[in-house]
């Protein structure tokens, strides 16, 4: 069966913006998923308040703020003079934390792999991704390398679940292969 039209357009379009505003984004990283830690409940609080200052910041179209929350690649940085374009678009792309379901958390050591389900009621088709978040210094940022799948729904929620853990087990790597 087809992905949907949203989703291809999702991938497409971060991929553009990315290329765009001179960031590194990854379409297909390799993850192997690990066990959490005693700690991930406080792991996952740390991410996602880091995702809601990212979207504040391009909610507000500021710059500085998303830089602060947001690690982009010394090779391509992205400017001030890029932002208005990549703002308007990562805007579009990245989904309001309200429209994700969280699924799963993968840390390695300075790196943590956020896997979540859009919420975007698609009747035919399951959207995941997995957004992958860097701990530089005491503070955790948001990369722009992230992977996504979209796949039919199944009968039932287990089949569902169980092709969303598939997914999961495909990504060998949290880390980036390319930075």
């Amino acid at each position: 069966m087809m992905k949907s039209i949203r989703h291809i357009l999702s991938a497409a379009a971060l991929s553009g913006l990315c290329a765009l505003a001179g960031i590194t984004c990854l379409s297909s990283a390799q993850a192997q998923p690990q066990k959490t830690t005693a700690d991930s409940a406080a792991l996952q609080k740390d991410l996602e308040n880091t995702y809601q200052q990212l979207q504040a910041a391009l909610k507000d179209k500021d710059y500085d703020a998303f830089m602060a929350v947001c690690e982009t690649s010394a090779e391509m940085p992205l400017t001030k003079a890029q932002w208005p374009e990549a703002a308007e678009g990562l805007t579009m792309m990245l989904p309001k934390i309200s429209k994700m379901r969280f699924v799963q958390l993968t840390p390695d050591n300075d790196w943590a792999g956020y896997f979540f389900q859009e919420m975007d009621n698609d009747p035919h088709y399951i959207s995941v991704s997995l957004h992958r978040f860097h701990r530089v210094g005491q503070k955790w940022k948001f990369t722009l390398s992230t992977d996504g799948m979209s796949f039919p729904k199944g009968k039932n929620a287990a089949e569902n679940n169980a092709g969303i853990q598939k997914w999961i087990a495909s990504i060998k790597d949290i880390k980036p292969s390319k930075r």
